[in-house]
């Protein structure tokens, strides 16, 4: 299993704003997972408000980084170990 990261910025029309602050950008991650021709692709998107710790681009690659190592050893159909070692 290949596992490939790709950051973006998404800039938005308007500002986002929710309980816990508002955005103009955010920096996202693309994840492509392939395998004998076959792809799987997801994302994830940070959200923090700058004056409150949480999730920030950089945190989520750090983390994505640590299991891709564990993860290429599988075969994307391998579901159930996955989220057994995962889990553990």
């Amino acid at each position: 299993m290949r596992i490939h990261l790709e950051t973006f910025t998404v800039h938005k029309r308007f500002p986002l704003t929710i309980s816990r602050g508002t955005t103009s950008q955010t920096t996202n991650i693309w994840l492509r997972i392939e395998q004998q021709g076959i792809e799987g692709w997801g994302e994830a998107s940070p959200f923090s408000t700058g004056n409150q710790p949480g999730q920030n681009t950089e945190l989520l690659l750090e983390a994505i980084e640590l299991v891709v190592p564990i993860l290429e050893k599988f075969n994307p159909w391998q579901r159930q170990e996955i989220e057994q070692l995962l889990a553990s």
